[in-house]
């Protein structure tokens, strides 16, 4: 399995766990975390910013509303 196969997965991984509404927002992923980190810093800022949580820029992290 390559590392981009990994990833899709960890992608996966993330997407279910936010469908399930079992996760609550922390900081962005670091760009060591995953080849698609990007990926998933966007899922999460699209199911948390404006749904009671604001991702403050200057630290990268989630703060509740």
């Amino acid at each position: 399995m390559t590392v981009y196969q990994v990833a899709r997965l960890e992608v996966e991984a993330l997407k279910e766990f936010i469908d399930m509404g079992n996760c609550r927002p922390g900081g962005l992923f670091d760009s060591e975390c995953s080849p698609l980190y990007w990926v998933m810093n966007q899922m999460m800022y699209d199911k948390f910013q404006g749904n009671g949580w604001e991702l403050n820029l200057v630290t990268g992290r989630f703060e509740k509303t």
